[in-house]
């Protein structure tokens, strides 16, 4: 299936089930923001002294949940617990009264999760816990193949799916920052990656106790732990409008106690501030306005493409792909709207060039398969679709047109053996089951009787 098919389905069954996620990926990654925003609402909404303020912060606070139940999403809703936890807890003195109604509330909110969205998406072999775990196993399986060096930023959304076990749903995230930072990075980057997080909450934990805003401190910290907490179960350290939240919150809760009693200590301070601000400001503000309007050209690119529109599609994919010329995506989608118009040698181009900036994903390959395919070249088409199943050994939809290059080529016996490969796959995608049931069907079963009882393939 393809990243859009997929991306499509998603959006398709997060609405049918009645769950919101507003303009963010999906319903886990706004419960995701929901959760960052909740401890540093709560606490602007104790700061208010005037009581109008503090009705509009408290509404504003409440709105943040009634959002975060929406979603259904567990993870925010157990990310929002930690982070207020963590608030409480660093706010100030806390007896152990109100530990217990922490404990109490906690339990209430999960509850509250359940009451709204049932428990069945936990059990069986379609649960949230059960998936997550199968992504989080393939990123561990990922990991071990190069433990010590990784395998490089960027790599992960192309070759994790080579690593999905069957009867797991493909995905290209493993649902764990840290497991995520173990496969670009390997075993040195992990260490200077958990370097990092240790010196920040050090820095802040020493920082808070003489905080002149201990509160707002608090609640920033409170917000950092809810975002590292979701990471751990899903994708927000990774999803661009999440880890935006996420970075700005920690860098808060370092603002918060980086103040000084020290009059010239302070003026030193408020210069550089104002330089760091700037410069983080700058460095923020570039790439983010790129990759939205790289975005928002796909977008219009993707809209064009389903009306048919290929020429209008090609233009706007090729604006994407000015804007961010190392991300292979936009030089696929390009290539796919060039076939369209039979342009046949520019869309080769532009998949060769997509190949090479993501050397482990399926889709290059797979596409120039295709791209033989409509040529007549069936011995290079299959070289190509090679190279795509192994990449991502689980698609239906690679493995069924590989048996159509190969039923071409006259090699019949392994093209039943390729579709009867394929169905084991397809659990996940109704409409290559449909198809590849019907191709199994037409060749007859005595054919595939005959396949699995012939001396090649028992050998």
């Amino acid at each position: 299936m393809s990243a859009i098919g997929q991306d499509v389905g998603d959006l398709t069954g997060y609405i049918a089930s009645g769950r919101v996620f507003a303009g963010f990926l999906n319903p886990n990654m706004l419960a995701a923001f929901c959760a960052i925003m909740v401890p540093v609402a709560i606490a602007l909404t104790v700061k208010q002294k005037v009581l109008r303020a503090k009705v509009i912060f408290g509404a504003a606070t409440l709105a943040l949940w009634v959002v975060l139940f929406l979603t259904g999403s567990l993870g925010g809703a157990l990310a929002a617990v930690v982070g207020i936890m963590v608030f409480t807890l660093l706010a100030g003195k806390i007896g152990g009264r109100a530990i217990i109604l922490l404990c109490v509330f906690a339990l209430a909110v999960v509850f509250a999760v359940f009451a709204i969205r049932g428990t069945d998406f936990l059990l069986g072999p379609d649960g949230s816990l059960t998936q997550r775990a199968g992504y989080m196993a393939a990123g561990i399986r990922m990991f071990f193949e190069k433990p010590l060096p990784g395998w490089g930023s960027g790599s992960v959304p192309g070759a994790l799916m080579g690593f999905i076990a069957r009867g797991i749903r493909p995905v290209t995230d493993p649902h764990n920052f840290i497991i995520r930072s173990m496969i670009n990075w390997g075993i040195l980057g992990m260490l200077i990656m958990s370097s990092f997080f240790f010196s920040l909450f050090h820095s802040i934990r020493k920082g808070l106790k003489n905080s002149e805003n201990r509160l707002l401190g608090a609640a920033f910290t409170g917000a950092s732990a809810a975002f590292i907490f979701h990471s751990l179960m899903d994708m927000s350290f990774s999803v661009p409008e999440t880890a935006f939240f996420g970075w700005v919150v920690m860098g808060g809760a370092l603002g918060c106690i980086s103040g000084s009693k020290e009059e010239t200590i302070r003026g030193t301070n408020r210069d550089t501030k104002k330089i760091a601000v700037g410069a983080v400001l700058l460095a923020l503000c570039v790439p983010v306005l790129l990759y939205f309007q790289a975005e928002f050209y796909f977008y219009q690119g993707n809209q064009a493409y389903m009306s048919g529109d290929y020429e209008e599609s090609s233009r706007l994919f090729n604006e994407s792909s000015k804007l961010l010329p190392l991300s292979g995506k936009y030089h696929i989608r390009e290539g796919r709207s060039l076939m369209n118009l039979e342009k046949l040698s520019d869309a080769r181009e532009k998949f060769m060039r997509a190949a090479k900036l993501t050397p482990y994903s399926p889709y290059p390959p797979w596409e120039l398969g295709r791209l033989d395919a409509k040529l007549g070249n069936r011995e290079k088409a299959l070289s190509f679709l090679d190279s795509a199943i192994e990449k991502y050994p689980t698609s239906p939809r690679i493995r069924l047109e590989r048996a159509q290059a190969l039923m071409k080529l006259g090699r019949g016996e392994e093209t039943v053996m390729e579709l009867v490969e394929a169905e084991a796959y397809a659990s996940f995608d109704p409409e290559a089951a449909r198809i590849i049931r019907q191709a199994l069907d037409e060749i007859g079963q005595n054919a595939v009787d005959n396949v699995f009882n012939s001396l090649e393939y028992m050998e």
